[in-house]
């Protein structure tokens, strides 16, 4: 699993995630097996001054999972919370015209330029790059196919001369795209970038 979600970044990156997988794992298994025997004991007294001989299995069963369910919502309502919305600042540099962008950056955006593999940079086709990329004849030009749940398409993307992300040049394809709005900011940049 962590050698199909890390293929492209090499074998120490891919040896990493194994180990840290493996450890994620070992740990929470560990957890709720402390938490199994911990219920297991605080309920069997009560379960069985309550309920019929039979009925202890099934009822220590429910009670555990209710409050694995609970504190599974609780965590998640935390985690949520603490969730911060990553940007970044870009310069993208394409006929001898620089343009700063605000990008947001975006762990569902997928998409790559099929022949080289490049993450795509989305940016608004209204936007000033957007039509430097519609009107463009340059060789640098790619045709970049994508299926999203509105459906499948190809969209119009280049190779700019340099892109800058937080002062850091990076290997992308920047492309237009129909939508207009990429939550208030100018770009959509893929987390695989960074």
């Amino acid at each position: 699993m962590c050698l199909i979600a890390y293929k492209d970044k090499g074998i120490g990156r891919t040896l990493i995630s194994v180990a840290l997988y493996t450890f994620i794992s070992a740990t929470l298994g560990g957890i709720m097996s402390l938490v199994y025997s911990f219920f297991n004991r605080i309920l069997a007294d009560i379960i069985n001054q309550y309920t019929y001989e039979g009925a202890y299995n099934g009822a220590r069963t429910f009670i555990i999972i209710g409050i694995t369910a609970i504190f599974a919502m609780v965590i998640s309502r935390i985690l949520t919370k603490k969730k911060d919305v990553k940007t970044v600042e870009l310069k993208v540099t394409f006929c001898e015209n620089e343009y700063k962008l605000q990008g947001l950056c975006d762990s569902g955006n997928l998409l790559t330029e099929p022949f080289s593999g490049k993450c795509v940079i989305l940016v608004s086709e209204d936007s000033k790059l957007g039509i430097e990329i519609k009107n463009t004849s340059d060789i640098r030009k790619r045709y970049i196919p994508y299926r999203d749940v509105n459906g499948e398409g190809v969209i119009m993307g280049i190779c700019p001369s340099k892109i800058d992300i937080n002062g850091r040049l990076v290997d992308a394809v920047v492309a237009s795209s129909k939508n207009k709005d990429f939550g208030g900011y100018d770009a959509l940049v893929p987390n695989a970038i960074l």
